[in-house]
């Protein structure tokens, strides 16, 4: 009898140990520091995106142009990684064809179609509050959320 109760307590303690290494890996991952602002400019070709990057780069601020829009959450990691002189960034990404969620995890061909009806654009779900996407239709709460941590990610 001893020896059945042992083993539960075991892949217990074992779950508990992989659990700390995960959140240990996790933290190490994270960046260390913030940047000071950190701008995505979405909108189709002739939307202005040029003049408004031009704008941003005579303040100052480090650009980067005709980023896919799966990438800007990375970018914004690197920034946030010590080490990253970047202080200020700007972000363009073309939204032609929809391919804004491309690559974003959790939105498919599906979710992605529910967000445009609901918003009407990539734009507006790019401004879109945490809230706001929670209560668009047939997107799952957790999906939301998640969305919106990843859309607003800079290195906090």
């Amino acid at each position: 009898m001893a020896s059945s109760t042992r083993p539960d307590k075991g892949r217990k303690s074992q779950r508990g140990l992989s659990r700390l290494r995960r959140a240990r890996s996790a933290e190490r991952e994270k960046p260390s520091r913030s940047i000071e602002d950190f701008v995505v400019i979405t909108g189709f070709s002739g939307a202005g995106k040029s003049q408004a990057m031009a704008t941003f780069e005579d303040a100052g601020y480090f650009c980067v142009d005709n980023l896919p829009p799966g990438m800007v959450g990375s970018l914004a990691d690197v920034f946030g990684h010590e080490g990253s002189k970047v202080e200020r960034a700007a972000v363009a990404s073309d939204v032609r064809g929809g391919g804004f969620f491309d690559g974003l995890p959790g939105i498919g061909p599906t979710r992605k179609r529910v967000l445009l009806k609901h918003f009407g654009s990539p734009d507006a779900v790019l401004s879109a509050s945490r809230e706001e996407l929670e209560a668009v239709p047939g997107l799952p709460a957790k999906t939301a959320r998640d969305l919106w941590t990843r859309l607003h990610k800079t290195g906090h």
